[in-house]
């Protein structure tokens, strides 16, 4: 064995390390990769990782139509594997949107793909965007927590978000789909507060190693 130096490059995520102590993580190379895969890396870049959402027939996050086409499966998985991949591990920035593109994995149509498309074209504008720890002498955890109230309007479910940050950055984060119908907004917020909780249990126990 023998010393290689600081490492800077680790399971797709990039490391630097600033002078005053400092750590950058981000996956600029990553994106770059995933771009090129679906022939995004000449696209238009975009501010918003989301279209405004609607009830409309070309909303890109309603469930698939009787008399809609299914488009490439196989190609639609791949990329929200690509972009599941990113978002677990450097770009919170993205999870809802994500989420949300993730329910339609089964039945994708053009619709859906569009979706992809304009977070595609999101990355494309902000493909240096990462998480900066800086060095602090009282790193403690802060949390935020909140629901989206039946944000999934044809299943009748709302949406857990929880955020965790420490030094600066984040380190935990969630955006996922609850898995019991509501009744209330309060109703969803215990639920999405709940989830939050087991895990500032389980980051305070990390702590302690």
């Amino acid at each position: 064995m023998k010393f290689l130096g600081q490492t800077s490059y680790c399971l797709g995520v990039q490391i630097h390390y600033v002078p005053n102590g400092g750590i950058l993580l981000h996956q600029q190379a990553y994106v770059q990769k995933i771009l090129k895969l679906f022939q995004m890396d000449q696209s238009n870049p975009l501010a918003a990782p989301m279209i405004g959402r609607s009830k409309t027939n070309d909303d890109p996050y309603q469930p698939r139509e009787e008399e809609e086409e299914v488009v490439d499966k196989s190609r639609y998985l791949t990329a929200v594997g690509a972009l599941t991949y990113l978002t677990t591990h450097t770009r919170p920035d993205i999870a809802f949107a994500v989420s949300i593109l993730a329910r339609h994995s089964q039945n994708p149509t053009a619709r859906h793909w569009n979706g992809v498309e304009h977070l595609l074209k999101y990355l494309r504008g902000t493909s240096d965007l990462g998480l900066y720890y800086h060095k602090t002498d009282q790193p403690q955890i802060q949390g935020f927590a909140d629901s989206g109230f039946r944000t999934n309007v044809n299943a009748g479910k709302s949406q857990t978000g929880y955020i965790f940050l420490k030094c600066g950055a984040p380190i935990s984060w969630k955006s996922t789909k609850q898995t019991v119908t509501t009744t209330s907004t309060n109703h969803a917020d215990f639920l999405a507060f709940h989830e939050a909780a087991r895990e500032t249990v389980w980051l305070r126990t990390m702590e302690r190693y």
